[in-house]
């Protein structure tokens, strides 16, 4: 697991302006599952399954601690561009790397 310091010093280096988080623990526990998947729901595989979706993108237009994902932006724009990238790529399933 990352540690919190490292997050910190990579965005400290970026020098954003602009951040927006996104809580996954709340959004899992209120996604209702069939009980036939509800085994494949543990904390480890959701981390995994994150990291996968996110990987392209992670260190460069956000980071990952726990169950929080942090986005950021030096501008209002280019922090709703980075948003609006992942949740294209992540529709598409397109997996196309930040450029």
């Amino acid at each position: 697991m990352v540690l919190i310091q490292q997050i910190i010093n990579r965005i400290g280096t970026l020098k954003p302006n602009v951040f927006g988080i996104i809580d996954f623990a709340a959004g899992c526990h209120q996604t209702p599952l069939h009980p036939d998947l509800q085994e494949y729901s543990g904390p480890l595989l959701k981390r995994s399954m994150v990291n996968k979706v996110l990987a392209g993108y992670i260190t460069r237009i956000c980071e990952i601690h726990i169950d929080d994902e942090f986005i950021h932006g030096c501008t209002d724009h280019e922090y709703l561009d980075n948003t609006r990238k992942k949740s294209t790529d992540r529709q598409t399933g397109s997996g196309k790397k930040p450029g």
